[in-house]
This record gives structure tokens, sequence and C-alpha cells, in this order.
């Protein structure tokens, strides 16, 4: 489910990018679909409909230009789901950043702790508030 607005909200933006001719758009983590996390009921077929909801609105990054965008994505790897971050330039070149590990890592959605580069949860560093669900 697109979030109510979406549409009104990225026609906003893209005007107003244009007019202040900005370098650099941020975009919030995430941010083409309804937070599928929120009901803490994700399922394969859900985050599948998450991930083509994003790799639908990705399609408008492009009435941004030329300003480059920053942002987030929802993504499936060896059957993984992960969050991707991403730079887009005008030249249609989508980079991935970095990868964050799985949503399965989160103990809300009962799945086991995940791995991702050959790092185990317990392995990476531990932020100040001692919470590794980042």
């Amino acid at each position: 489910m697109t979030p109510k607005g979406l549409a009104e909200d990225w026609a906003a933006l893209v005007s107003h990018v244009h007019q202040n001719q900005s370098d650099l758009v941020l975009l919030p983590e995430m941010p083409f679909a309804r937070w599928v996390m929120l009901d803490n009921q994700v399922s394969p077929l859900r985050w599948l409909e998450f991930v083509k909801q994003h790799d639908e609105w990705m399609q408008h990054l492009p009435q941004l230009s030329p300003a480059a965008v920053f942002s987030t994505r929802p993504v499936i790897q060896n059957g993984r789901w992960f969050n991707e971050a991403f730079l887009w330039d005008e030249e249609a070149v989508t980079a991935p950043f970095t990868i964050k590990l799985t949503f399965q890592t989160n103990p809300v959605f009962g799945k086991p702790p995940g791995t991702t580069a050959g790092l185990s949860s317990s392995s990476l560093p531990t932020p100040a508030s001692g919470r590794r669900d980042f």
C-alpha cells in the first residue's frame, strides 16, 4: 500500500528541488511504501510487495534530476531481506552504498539472527545505546 499522499508530496518535492536548484535530495528510509514493519506481521509475500512498490517509485527519481538522490530501499538477496542504501544520479546510476543486516535479526519478527558479508550480528560493534537493531 502506497503511503497516503505520496503522489502529492512527490509533486511538491519535485517542484521544490527544481525551484531551489538542489544538488542533493535525502529521502527518508524506504520511503515509497507503507512501513511494512509497523504491525509486526511481515511475511515473504508482504516483503516482496514492499520491494515491488519501491522499484516502481524509483522510476520517478529522474524527475529530481539533476539532483542526486540518497535513500534506502528494500531488497532481497539470496532469499534474505535487506535494507540497501543507494545513491542515484542523473545518469540513472543506482549505486548501492551499504546494506543493513536483515530485518530477520530483529527479535520483534521472531527470526534468528542473520549474517551479512560474513559477519554475524554479534560480531558487529555495539552502539552506545547497546542496541544492534540498526
